[in-house]
């Protein structure tokens, strides 16, 4: 997936995801998501320096939290 390029107006390549009830986009409702297993790599932005990367976390069943970087498992559990 990192080899998409970019689904929006941005300066790196990234994601969007929009998992919705019907097939038409504009004729559907947002619908809950999670994933079953994913790393989340933190990262702090400084205005003063350089962004912080924090311990990657991996989690289970969850959403990622808004402007979160994170990798998906494909092996097994």
């Amino acid at each position: 997936m990192g080899l998409v390029g970019n689904s929006g107006n941005s300066t790196e390549p990234h994601l969007h995801l929009h998992v919705c009830d019907a097939p038409e986009v504009l004729r559907c409702h947002g619908t809950p998501y999670a994933f079953e297993r994913f790393t989340e790599i933190g990262i702090v932005l400084s205005p003063n320096g350089p962004p912080k990367v924090l311990e990657p976390k991996p989690r289970t069943n969850a959403l990622p939290v808004d402007h979160a970087v994170l990798t998906l498992a494909m092996e097994p559990p």
